[in-house]
């Protein structure tokens, strides 16, 4: 599992850690290899005949008429989508169908594809089946339609040992027996080798510790893994090919950050790494020359821990890998960074130290941990949480700091069986095909009665309960769950006959998206007359609540800046992470709503368009919606809608958080400074104070507020193809904040943002890539 063994820090000196660390990298040094190569690699096309090249090229083995040809017969093949394999057909059935394949004995990585798209005579909602691999149930009464998590491709993968005796290998596709008409789908199967115990325990090897148990941890052969997450922290995107061989999948970290004040993440390619502790194929090189930490500033770092959180089922042992090098050329010696490390908020190590663990600056390892996650009520999902935090100062670390490189997230088999659950459906809401448009198609329901519903959580639209008003209608505060949780319900005006498209679009849309920086929508009612939707609760209301025209205290820049970023990330997921390309078409300070906790939520997608369907198509035609003082001016006059069109509308929210005035001003002389969007541009010849909100002068770091402004104007660019992209502006976004974090709070000095573990001259790239990051690039 690991070529080093967890020795109770507590009972050695650092020294002695650090010597014999070095006398077991001797004995590993030796047989480390670039990348692997599996013995054995087999990729089916599920529903296909002859053979493909997928677009990293490997080439894919279609199931008709082959040596993979399912039993019994009575599948069927379909053409699923324009992509290329594994997601270009599929197979599809109502009954039992078995693959066949002729393996050799060892431990191997198994992918499940599938292409989550609508299917000729089949229902979306029916695509409960059960999945079994050899004596392993992987999936049970699984649905694609539920998981898909508003994706319309996806795999599941799995990590098993082949017995020497089980050269032939089945993996089953069963429909449930619990749903009637139920069908059972597979698009792609992928078959690889993988490296004698990367992920499985030596037959010599102890095993590792258990978070919060004395005893120690093995994952053994008779065991099976299901990869939930692969992160490359604090770096990009991974993909198959460009893995160490193994076709593994690494994804960044953002989507799963909960707290980061707000990091740094140093990045050192110019390092030559010296894989004496772990396999050079043990993850990418990428992911051991980035890296995400707390930042430069000892006092902020002292009073939080830098902490991401993963959805897990509950009811399982799960089985954590944290992958660490140290590269920037000031952590050289044991004690230089010590941290703690907290898994599912248990103490995992007290006294976290790179160099000490690995031998010296440069050098990969990895550590890894179990974590046993029970039950909870009756919850089917929990949070597993990583939180790094600076150790104490007896342990007297030079820098107050922590680091992290990558992770892996293994859910380990109950006695075989990997099943979980299934999204509670009343959570989300069905898919966009089973959106109700008639009267012979009922809503899916709140409650089993919803005028009841409205009875019991808002006193019958009580106008004591009303908390905002809309074009659609009142927004009540309400209480569901025996009146312990708070919602919103946003109630369509009885009197009014118009609404019903804006009602259905929001269902639509919300049925396929989930973002911690988005709005959560946890039900709807259509029913007798009334179309009620209800959402999570936003204590803090909307951001313009705290800008202008309010008895709410002024928001400090900080707090403003983080949420600029975070709805920048919830705009970014709609036009990049999502299943379609999503233009959200009415992005205001009105829709942008914050919790409790100051989260910014992007809210309101009863204008909502999907983007273009295809790479030739640039723009959506249609007729022109949206707010007064956001409308991007190109969309305007050609009614032609982009996501470029979001890029300016949010550059008006990003002018009117700065100078805390409404879009439209129509009670000043000076008619330039009427329209906020072209008073802003004006910038460049004014200077920027004269915009800014008085109560935050003096207050903001001038090169923040340089950059700031720079990506406020860049988005309101007349010609929409030289706007960045929502991506360019949260990369923008989160540059400012780390300028205005970096000040010296004593005496207001900027502190050097960049890496000391760059050079000179990287400095110079560093921010010369910053200054160019606007650039006018497209998606």
């Amino acid at each position: 599992m690991e070529s080093h063994r967890k020795i109770p820090s507590l009972f050695l000196t650092p020294f002695c850690i650090l010597v014999l660390l070095r006398h077991l990298a001797v004995t590993v040094a030796g047989d480390s290899l670039s990348t692997y190569t599996p013995t054995e690699s087999i990729f089916v096309a599920c529903g296909s005949s002859g053979t493909s090249n997928s677009s990293d090229q490997r080439t894919w083995v279609g199931d008709i008429d082959s040596e993979y040809s399912p039993f019994p017969a009575s599948s069927r093949s379909y053409r699923a989508s324009h992509q290329g394999p594994p997601y270009s057909t599929s197979r599809i059935s109502l009954s039992e169908f078995t693959y066949r394949f002729n393996v050799t004995a060892g431990q191997k990585s198994i992918r499940l594809y599938f292409y989550s798209g609508l299917y000729a005579d089949f229902s979306s909602l029916k695509d409960f089946f059960s999945v079994n691999a050899g004596s392993f149930t992987l999936l049970r009464n699984f649905s694609v339609s539920l998981n898909s998590m508003g994706v319309d491709k996806f795999f599941k993968e799995f990590f098993l040992n082949i017995k020497a005796d089980q050269r032939l290998f089945n993996i089953t596709f069963t429909p449930s027996p619990d749903y009637q008409d139920s069908y059972a789908f597979i698009s792609g199967i992928e078959i690889v080798s993988v490296p004698p115990n990367l992920y499985f325990t030596a037959a010599d090897d102890q095993g590792f510790s258990l978070v919060g148990q004395e005893n120690l941890y093995s994952i053994r052969n008779s065991n099976v893994l299901e990869t939930l997450y692969r992160i490359n922290v604090g770096g990009k995107f991974i993909s198959p090919s460009d893995d160490t061989g193994m076709y593994r999948t690494w994804i960044m970290d953002d989507d799963y950050l909960r707290e980061a004040r707000p990091s740094a993440v140093p990045v050192n390619t110019s390092i030559v790494l010296s894989f004496s502790v772990i396999r050079n194929y043990s993850a990418p090189i990428e992911v051991y020359t980035t890296a995400r930490t707390m930042g430069k500033n000892k006092t902020i770092n002292e009073n939080y821990d830098l902490t991401w959180e993963f959805e897990v089922d509950s009811g399982f042992t799960y089985f954590v890998r944290l992958h660490f090098c140290e590269f920037q050329i000031e952590i050289t010696e044991v004690g230089d960074r010590v941290f703690e490390i907290y898994i599912a908020n248990q103490i995992a190590d007290i006294q976290a130290d790179i160099i000490a663990w690995s031998g010296g600056n440069g050098v990969p390892m990895y550590k890894d941990y179990a974590v046993m996650i029970g039950q909870k009520g009756n919850k089917k999902k929990q949070n597993l949480s990583i939180a790094l935090h600076p150790a104490m100062r007896e342990w007297r670390t030079k820098y107050s700091d922590a680091i992290l490189n990558g992770l892996e997230i293994f859910k380990v088999d109950n006695n075989g069986n990997l099943a979980g659950h299934n999204p509670d459906i009343l959570i989300r809401p069905r898919p966009a095909a089973e959106t109700p448009r008639s009267k012979s198609r009922k809503s899916k329901k709140i409650q089993e009665n919803p005028n009841c519903c409205r009875l019991a959580a808002t006193r019958n639209f009580n106008d004591d309960l009303i908390i905002g008003v809309g074009g659609f209608g009142n927004v009540y505060k309400g209480f569901i769950d025996g009146r312990t949780t708070p919602v919103a319900i946003k109630r369509l005006n009885p009197a009014s006959h118009q609404g019903t498209m804006e009602f259905q679009t929001e269902v639509v849309m919300l049925s396929q998206l989930i973002h911690v920086h988005l709005v959560s929508l946890v039900g709807y009612c259509n029913d007798d007359g009334e179309m009620i939707l209800v959402y999570d609760f936003m204590a803090r209301g909307t951001i313009r609540d705290h800008l202008y025209n309010t008895n709410n205290p002024p928001l400090s820049w900080n707090q403003r800046l983080q949420i600029c970023i975070g709805a920048a990330r919830g705009l970014q997921y709609l036009h990049t992470g999502a299943k379609h390309v999503i233009i959200h078409r009415d992005v205001k300070t009105a829709n942008i709503l914050l919790d409790e906790k100051w989260v910014a939520k992007v809210s309101d997608f009863g204008l909502s368009k999907f983007g273009p369907d295809c790479t030739s198509k640039t723009h959506v035609s249609t007729a022109v919606k949206g707010s007064i003082g956001y409308l991007d001016p190109e969309y305007y006059r050609l009614q032609r809608l982009t996501e470029k069109s979001d890029v300016y509308s949010f550059g008006v929210v990003l002018l009117e958080v700065l100078c805390a005035r409404p879009p439209i001003l129509r009670t000043v002389q000076d008619r330039n400074q009427a329209n906020l969007a072209v008073w802003g541009l004006q910038y460049s010849t004014v200077t920027i104070d004269d915009i800014v909100d008085p109560f935050q002068k003096d207050k903001i770091n001038s090169e923040c507020l340089n950059k700031f402004a720079e990506v406020a104007v860049s988005c309101l660019n007349e010609d929409g193809s030289k706007r960045p992209c929502m991506s360019d502006v949260v990369r923008g976004l989160e540059f400012a904040f780390q300028m205005q974090e970096s000040s010296d709070p004593e005496n207001g000095k900027l502190v050097e943002v960049e890496l000391s573990a760059q050079t000179s001259d990287s400095k110079s790239l560093t921010r010369d890539v910053f200054s160019d990051i606007m650039s006018p690039q497209g998606r």
